[in-house]
């Protein structure tokens, strides 16, 4: 369980790099581990999340996903959306790294962060949610709109992913050049100590907060009722056999 997240200090910076089995999936072991590090943390120092590697997370696990029933299913997305207001709601900034595929739940996740880092690559960003006939869930959504909101269709709309060099012309999300860790840790550190950050945090937390209080119980039944729709469900099948296919 300790090794899901390998804990680090570079240059003044807390490091969360993800390390969960093949992919950084996403399961309730997952989120409880970051939720209670993420707890343990000094909430004012600098804090950066990265993935080991190929990924920086696949999203939400759908083979785990598949042996939960509807009331633990909901549970389970309740902890994914405390997770994220924890990233929102943290004093300190949050940057995340993606050095690997960041799709799904794990695009979501590094969308909680207050700035996100692109290291050049030929891996995947975005959303699937769309092509698989489901909308998101009230804190992701609410999150999206507030990070993106000159271009939020062009990031909950499309069935395809995007490289990181594609969504950086469009996006907030930066192509960070630098390789060496603590050549970034230093980059992380000065962006920091600007100040800047801290109204733009403060700002998107109150817009966050205020389309949760009102849109949130509306969000929640439309995904709920979309995720187990015919449409979703089929999709979700096709997938899950094609990962129980490269597993076994």
């Amino acid at each position: 369980m300790e090794s899901s997240v390998k804990l680090g200090k570079n240059n003044g910076v807390t490091l969360f790099i993800l390390d969960h089995r093949r992919a950084n999936a996403i399961d309730n072991e997952l989120l409880e581990i970051l939720s209670s590090r993420l707890a343990q943390i000094d909430a004012d120092e600098p804090l950066l999340l990265m993935g080991n590697g190929k990924f920086f997370s696949a999203g939400l696990d759908l083979l785990y996903c598949e042996t939960l029933s509807k009331s633990e299913f909901e549970n389970f997305i309740e902890k994914f959306q405390h997770l994220l207001l924890q990233l929102v709601d943290r004093p300190g900034p949050v940057t995340a790294l993606l050095n690997g595929h960041a799709v799904a739940g794990g695009f979501l996740l590094a969308a909680g962060a207050d700035r996100v880092l692109l290291r050049p690559g030929p891996y995947a960003i975005g959303l699937n949610e769309a092509k698989l006939g489901f909308s998101l869930p009230a804190v992701p959504l609410a999150i999206l709109k507030n990070t993106f909101p000159d271009c939020l269709k062009r990031i909950t709309g499309r069935h395809e992913f995007y490289t990181p060099e594609q969504i950086a012309v469009f996006s907030p999300f930066e192509i960070c050049v630098q390789t060496d860790l603590a050549t970034i840790c230093k980059k992380v550190r000065a962006w920091a100590g600007d100040g800047g950050w801290a109204q733009r945090k403060k700002a998107r937390r109150k817009a966050v907060h205020s389309d949760l209080q009102s849109n949130r119980a509306d969000a929640m039944q439309r995904f709920y009722r979309e995720w187990w729709s015919e449409k979703a469900v089929s999709a979700r099948t096709e997938i899950i056999g094609a990962l129980k296919g490269k597993n076994g």
